[in-house]
């Protein structure tokens, strides 16, 4: 008989594998084909929105029984990637403190949920209804608890994972190249049919506080996959010195003059419908800042009649859309 011993303390607790495996801080930060794993943490974006939707709801007509707080909401729900794989693991434990008023009489109880779990189906976990002192109104707002609010409670619960899923989850390769070939591709407030002619310009600064990385927020900027998935549309970029880029499906076009990698990108940057041969220039500078990574944007020889259509897409195209698809919250500085 053989025997082998196996030395445990060299496994990788969770979050804390092999550097060679664990990606996600890689300076250049490339993930060939969506194959290493990463991961990133959701708790924080999940909790604030489930405290937000579970604010005052109607949970019954009787007595106008309502949420009053979310008493406790501890736990984490982390996303992974691994193999081109999107996963999300969670074990959240949920309070609820609920009020309702009976012929003048306060009753008021909690809404118990001991596990939301990614092992079991939202439909099946445990719900307890309780009050705090036991009467026959306690006892009719149990039930009508149990009967009206617990099936749209759990529909509420599935849909806030739901959504930090979507906000959460990175791009993978086919996904990027689904987006980008896309014919809905989103555009908005880029479209503009009529040439710009205006030889009177402006100049645009930004400065905003991300709760992101410097290299994280590099990436978002200048890789393609990042910008057509951010976008919602095609985008190529040179990721060089004199490299070409075009984002919007071409409605913006330029050259990467100078790009030091996770500190600053300076570009020629044009609309298309902007006067031949006219380019302004943008420069966004990336630093460490206290509490995230700031980010300043200036861009010059903005024409005067497409300066507010150019400031508002920068906030609703790249800042707003970096935030909702990355989870990468921000504020102006």
């Amino acid at each position: 008989f053989f025997f082998f011993i196996v030395d445990l303390s060299y496994m990788a607790e969770f979050g804390k594998g092999d550097p060679r495996w664990l990606v996600d801080d890689r300076v250049d930060g490339k993930n060939v084909n969506a194959w290493h794993w990463t991961e990133r943490d959701c708790t924080k974006w999940f909790k604030k929105k489930l405290t937000e939707e579970l604010d005052n709801i109607t949970l019954s007509s009787y007595g106008n029984c309502k949420t009053k707080s979310v008493e406790k909401l501890d736990g984490e729900i982390t996303y992974c990637n691994r193999k081109k794989k999107h996963m999300f693991f969670y074990e959240i434990e949920l309070r609820i403190k609920w009020e309702a008023t009976v012929d003048d009489t306060k009753v008021t109880g909690q809404i118990r949920v001991p596990s939301i779990c990614d092992e079991e189906p939202i439909d099946s976990m445990e719900i307890r209804v309780t009050t705090t002192s036991k009467s026959t109104e306690g006892d009719i707002l149990k039930q009508k608890i149990q009967q009206d609010a617990l099936p749209a409670l759990r529909d509420l619960i599935q849909r806030v994972i739901n959504e930090t899923k979507d906000h959460f989850k990175e791009p993978l390769p086919d996904e990027a190249a689904a987006v980008a070939s896309s014919s809905r591709q989103n555009r908005g407030v880029l479209i503009e049919t009529k040439p710009v002619v205006n030889k009177s310009f402006k100049d645009i600064t930004m400065k905003l506080l991300f709760h992101s990385s410097p290299e994280l927020m590099y990436q978002c900027l200048t890789d393609d996959q990042r910008l057509s998935f951010f976008t919602q549309s095609q985008a190529q970029m040179e990721r060089k010195a004199g490299g070409k880029f075009s984002l919007f499906g071409g409605q913006v076009t330029g050259t990467n003059k100078n790009l030091v990698e996770n500190k600053e990108i300076v570009q020629d940057w044009r609309f298309q419908t902007w006067p031949a041969g006219h380019h302004s220039k943008v420069t966004i500078k990336i630093q460490q800042g206290q509490g995230g990574t700031e980010v300043h944007l200036h861009q010059t020889g903005v024409p005067v009649s497409d300066y507010e259509r150019t400031r508002s897409g920068w906030t609703q195209h790249f800042w707003e859309r970096i935030q909702a698809v990355f989870g990468f919250t921000y504020k102006l500085l």
